[in-house]
């Protein structure tokens, strides 16, 4: 009966092995339809999840660790990536627009060139404003800040930025 018994027990740890493999397959399938099937109608980007904000918070929480800012620093700083974050997501939605305007006019079967190039143009000037933004806000937080906290501050932010490797070929000599 021992024998019988382990038996039972190794096939029914099989079979939820089974299930809960299966059940996380089908979840990632059913997710990876829902982002194509948001794409394939035009929405642009999938809509952001509900804990997004949590990054934004846990950046939040790092620089007051980093920076080792008092509770009256850390309210201003909030009130600057805040601010940043709202006019920020506005361009970004409208971003999000032109891409869409991009994307379905390139699924024409002549897309008109006027079209693309002014989408990519406005694209861009939206890219450039956030940058602006961005700078703003971090002028606007040094001044909040002391002499060593302004300095970690910008090293944080200088890391932040995307690194973009020297694609020119260097003279052999």
């Amino acid at each position: 009966m021992a024998i019988l018994t382990k038996n039972n027990l190794k096939n029914l740890a099989i079979v939820i092995l089974l299930i809960t493999n299966v059940s996380t397959i089908s979840t990632i399938f059913v997710h990876e339809y829902r982002v194509k099937h948001h794409f394939k109608h035009g929405h642009g980007h999938p809509p952001l999840p509900p804990d997004s904000h949590r990054h934004e918070e846990h950046f939040s929480r790092f620089l007051v660790k980093e920076l080792d800012l008092t509770s009256e620093q850390e309210e201003k700083i909030h009130i600057y990536q805040n601010e940043f974050r709202q006019k920020s997501r506005a361009l970004m939605e409208q971003m999000n627009e032109y891409r869409i305007v991009i994307n379905n006019e390139l699924k024409k079967q002549n897309p008109n060139k006027d079209t693309l190039n002014k989408g990519a143009e406005a694209i861009g000037k939206h890219h450039e404003k956030i940058k602006i933004l961005s700078f703003e806000m971090l002028i606007n937080m040094k001044k909040v800040c002391n002499d060593e906290q302004q300095k970690k501050l910008v090293e944080i932010f200088v890391e932040m930025q995307p690194k973009h490797k020297d694609r020119r070929r260097k003279k052999r000599h």
